[in-house]
């Protein structure tokens, strides 16, 4: 079926907002790349999108989903699809009619994120806390993270290891800080690119314009 409302594995929206402590991975990066986020429960996930991709330092130039299953890999994962996938023919679910705290609702739950099925970056979010949530609260909060997400269309992970190595641009030692503005630099100054291009984790971002479709 294309196009349903809700997933069939979500959690019942909850009857008080409440503020779920997040950390995003970028699967298989080497050191890792990582940010952690406060995220109000109440987010649709086009919202969650766009909060991913200011957080994250991607250019939002290309087509996402994401999946909640055993694994990213599970033939079984729910889906849930910007309008031009399923208007393509995906199956699965409109993004922007579910809300964020009908899928991770505890710690340890996980929630899947793919960003241009060409590169193929996957990302796997972790819930870690579930905390109360003060009036004043922004919806979306970038609170930690480390090194600059790679530039993109570089041929996903495995082709922005290969760039770095031939870059000569080694990993950081084990435990070193490897602050991403000095990594982007560098690779910005091989790649030509312009001081717009930096991939920086922020240190607090709120979501802008935020769609409140589909709530």
């Amino acid at each position: 079926m294309t196009g349903i409302a809700r997933s069939t594995r979500s959690h019942t929206r909850r009857s008080q907002p409440a503020t779920f402590q997040v950390r995003v991975h970028l699967d298989d990066a080497k050191p890792p790349i990582w940010r952690r986020l406060l995220l109000s429960s109440e987010l649709m996930l086009d919202e969650l999108h766009a909060v991913l991709q200011q957080a994250m330092g991607w250019t939002d130039s290309h087509l996402h989903q994401f999946l909640v299953g055993e694994n990213k890999v599970d033939r079984f994962a729910e889906q849930f699809h910007m309008q031009f996938m399923l208007d393509e023919g995906a199956d699965g679910v409109l993004e922007n009619r579910v809300r964020l705290d009908e899928l991770p609702a505890e710690p340890k739950d996980r929630l899947f994120y793919r960003y241009d099925f060409g590169d193929g970056w996957e990302h796997t979010l972790v819930m870690e806390k579930v905390l109360p949530r003060a009036d004043d609260e922004p919806p979306a909060l970038c609170i930690g993270g480390a090194r600059a997400c790679p530039p993109e269309d570089c041929g996903g992970i495995w082709g922005y290891h290969h760039l770095l190595q031939d870059l000569g641009i080694p990993p950081p030692p084990a435990g070193s800080d490897d602050r991403p503005q000095g990594r982007a630099r560098r690779i910005r100054s091989h790649l030509f690119l312009g001081r717009g291009d930096q991939r920086r984790p922020a240190r607090s971002r709120r979501t802008a314009g935020a769609d409140s479709r589909g709530r």
